[in-house]
């Protein structure tokens, strides 16, 4: 069923849309279990319609219900699989989640005259948004997204690319962090060794570049060797970054997402977000870090 909003406000009420298509795109790619199109759901949302009757008209065996809550910064969202028929529950779950100030995505796709995945998180969390495509063309864009809670200073593209291999780059932003400057590089490596050594060289040319400021810089790196070039010489520049498996995410046991900070110090934590939603949303656990400026 659409997830409902406990506030009554518009922004989470948008949120907990998104959060109903998102649900229902990802169960319907599982084999064997046969999900209600948006199109069916949606028709009850904001009715005080029971779930046996529901379960009647949908000829579904379960519904799964889910309450959304924001307190400040704070999301909590609660789940209910119901037996419609045996008018029971299944089970019930509920997670509790900090908003993040910055949130750094890979692979966005967004299909020309279609739906722009970036615009949509966008307008769904309140952030601001940057996209950085790699890949142009008639069939819309792909590549590198960054959200913020904090406002944009300057955004600069930083072109990746390697001759016969698919279109990388980076965003390099800054942001105003109530009142402090904050430097995020958000990047997506390629796949060979020899095209990571070089886009990792590149990038520390330009963590080197303008005025001195704290620096993020974090993404998919594609480095499973844990004695790698391409870690070897981040970890040089930045010191060593934390690891954490995230790849694949159903048995996460490769570190292939990281997170760097210039200095070291500001860097207090770092964990891999390993929620059942977010084994469904990716095949790449999020990789979350507390920073304190």
């Amino acid at each position: 069923m659409p997830f409902v909003s406990d506030n009554g406000n518009a922004d989470v009420e948008y949120l907990t849309d998104g959060m109903t298509e998102t649900l229902i795109k990802s169960l319907s790619g599982l084999p064997g279990l046969d999900v209600k199109p948006r199109s069916a759901v949606f028709r009850y949302k904001g009715k005080d319609t029971d779930l046996p009757t529901i379960g009647r008209e949908l000829n579904v065996q379960a519904i799964l219900n889910g309450r959304v809550a924001q307190r400040g910064d704070q999301l909590t969202l609660s789940l209910e699989l119901v037996d419609v028929k045996k008018n029971s529950v299944i089970w019930t779950e509920q997670y509790q989640r900090k908003q993040a100030d910055i949130v750094a995505l890979q692979e966005l796709r967004s299909h020309a005259g279609g739906v722009d995945l970036l615009e949509c998180l966008s307008r769904e969390t309140g952030q601001q948004a940057v996209a950085g495509p790699a890949v142009v063309n008639s069939a819309g864009t792909f590549g590198n997204g960054l959200l913020s809670r904090f406002p944009f200073v300057s955004v600069q593209h930083v072109p990746l690319a390697i001759a016969g291999r698919e279109p990388r780059s980076a965003i390099d932003a800054v942001l105003d962090c109530d009142g402090v400057r904050l430097r995020v590089i958000a990047t997506h490596l390629g796949l060979k060794r020899r095209e990571r050594a070089w886009q990792a060289s590149r990038l520390i040319d330009v963590v080197n570049t303008g005025a001195a400021m704290p620096t993020v810089l974090l993404g998919d790196v594609n480095e499973w060797f844990p004695r790698g070039r391409v870690l070897r010489s981040l970890h040089a520049h930045f010191g060593k970054a934390h690891s954490r498996p995230t790849f694949p995410s159903l048995l996460p046991s490769l570190a292939l997402d990281r997170i760097w900070t210039s200095p070291d110090h500001i860097l207090r934590e770092v964990h891999a977000h390993g929620s059942r939603l977010a084994r469904v949303a990716s095949d790449h656990l999020p990789l979350v870090a507390s920073i304190e400026l």
